[in-house]
């Protein structure tokens, strides 16, 4: 059965009144174009009216809530006064060094407009509704910022935009101001915060993002924090999708190069947007489950069934968080076999054993005090525990231990496993508009209290490079800098409190 497109019908011809209204209108009246572009204008707002009316149902699910008003028309009114041309300040994009600097006005193709109602987008920018001589597209002569609207030239120098001068109260012509219709205009009068955002307590800018994290945060609060809402959670957060369906299957990946923009995979059921520098981990003709990881820059692990690589997980770092005690700092528990020192029996007859951890010295000192003192008051020390053999009778001895451990395996094998995932991340990789791990203490309120999580975020530190003018400067085994040795001082007990090491750098 056909569907007949109200607001499409409507908008297409005016002729569709016309007909409705006799003979009389439709043949004999004279002014017919003038009857149909009344029509036109009235259907326009009724049209308008019916969009207001569907955006409002939606609301009441907020799965379908959108993210923004949509305006199909609407006046556009910008004094000459306040079109800023450039001026060249830091973070603008340019390329300073070509007899350029700060604050230099420059001539670009760039007039930009502060936003002061809540238009985020638009699809076009028109001199009038009807007949329009002027079209401005969305992405070529203009764009948005989060502030500001910019169009590649001045709406005051074109003779197609309707103009006006604005006079005070004495009648002095004091700035112009031009109309400009937007058509397809996206509002933001924040939807997801009045319908559900408030009732979570979870405010942000309105986004997708911001809705696929309610929608999964609800999911968590109204029903158990499932492993999928957990997975849809830190997804939104990060702006890394994650494979949706239960099985899909890739059919295609296709490169910058080829999208302009944005790395794609391609599946069965999907398309998923990433980032361009994303570092993508599937291949063409793999299966996909549902909360699959695409690429490095997001992953969500299990613990109870997956081992962390060193390479994944190099070392875990726990605070007193995790740890009871007052500590400076962090002990790291680093994910490879370190040697397993056997410190010998005290005057309890227990075994005491020890391995290298991370942190300030005092802390992995009073660390291992603590650990050695619960063993003894429970019966049963560290040392017992590792002890290989079955049923020993007298205390452990270093050829009945383990020569090495893995600190971290020996952590989660313990104590994280069943209660803990990990959260691999690396921010290079999420989109620029992304909420980010601020807002990932929402999850803590829905999680049960005996599960946890910990994060490890892999940053990549820009490099930089030094360039000599000659490469006669710097020789094999020659230091960019020969300075003179080292000067010595003699620092006195009362100055500090712990040791000091310097170092004279010489290599790099």
């Amino acid at each position: 059965m056909s569907v007949v497109n109200y607001r499409d019908s409507v908008y297409n011809s005016g002729d569709l009144m016309l007909q409705r209204l006799g003979s009389f209108w439709n043949l004999i009246f004279t002014d017919r174009e003038r009857l149909k572009a009344l029509y036109r204008g009235e259907f326009i707002e009724a049209g308008q009216a019916y969009l207001n009316f569907m955006e409002a149902t939606a609301c009441l699910s907020r799965q379908a809530t959108p993210v923004f008003h949509q305006e199909d028309w609407y006046l556009l009114l910008i004094r000459e006064g306040d079109v800023t041309t450039d001026t060249l300040k830091y973070g603008d994009g340019t390329l300073y060094g070509d007899n350029v600097t700060y604050g230099m006005r420059v001539r670009r193709d760039r007039y930009a407009v502060d936003l002061q109602n809540s238009l985020k987008s638009a699809r076009f920018i028109l001199n009038r509704i009807t007949g329009a001589t002027l079209n401005w597209v969305c992405g070529v002569d203009f764009y948005f910022t989060d502030t500001e609207l910019i169009f590649r030239t001045n709406p005051f120098e074109s003779s197609l935009v309707a103009k006006r001068n604005v006079l005070d109260a004495a009648g002095n012509v004091i700035d112009r101001e031009a109309g400009l219709w937007v058509y397809g205009g996206q509002f933001d009068l924040e939807y997801l915060w009045y319908h559900w955002g408030y009732a979570l307590h979870a405010y942000m800018q309105s986004s997708t993002y911001y809705k696929d994290f309610l929608n999964a945060l609800a999911d968590a609060y109204v029903g158990t924090p499932s492993w999928r809402a957990i997975q849809q959670l830190f997804a939104a957060l990060t702006g890394v999708p994650l494979v949706i369906e239960d099985t899909e299957v890739v059919e295609a990946i296709l490169l910058p190069a080829e999208t302009t923009q944005q790395r794609q995979v391609v599946t069965d059921q999907h398309v998923y947007l990433l980032t361009s520098d994303a570092n993508v981990t599937v291949q063409v003709g793999d299966e996909l489950h549902g909360g699959d990881s695409l690429t490095d820059g997001l992953r969500i692990i299990d613990t109870t069934d997956t081992a962390l690589t060193a390479q994944e997980l190099p070392a875990l770092a726990l605070d007193s968080s995790f740890i009871h005690g007052n500590y400076r700092g962090e002990l790291v528990f680093a994910n490879q076999s370190v040697p397993l020192e056997y410190i010998g029996i005290d005057e309890n007859d227990k075994a005491e054993v020890r391995f290298e951890l991370g942190g300030y010295e005092s802390d992995v000192e009073s660390y291992w005090e603590a650990v050695h003192a619960k063993g003894v008051a429970d019966g049963k020390t560290l040392a017992e525990y590792l002890d290989k053999r079955t049923d020993p009778t007298t205390p452990p001895a270093p050829n009945t231990l383990p020569t090495t451990i893995n600190p971290m395996q020996l952590i989660f094998d313990n104590l994280l496993r069943s209660n803990t995932f990990f959260v691999l991340m690396k921010p290079q990789q999420f989109p620029d508009k992304a909420p980010g791990g601020q807002f990932f203490n929402f999850l803590r309120r829905a999680l049960p209290p005996h599960i946890t999580y910990l994060v490890y975020v892999e940053l990549q530190p820009e490099s930089d490079y030094i360039e000599y003018e000659s490469a006669t400067y710097l020789v094999d085994e020659q230091a960019f800098f020969d300075y003179q040795d080292a000067g010595t001082d003699d620092l006195t007990d009362s100055w500090v409190e712990e040791s000091i090491t310097l170092v004279q750098v010489k290599d790099c």
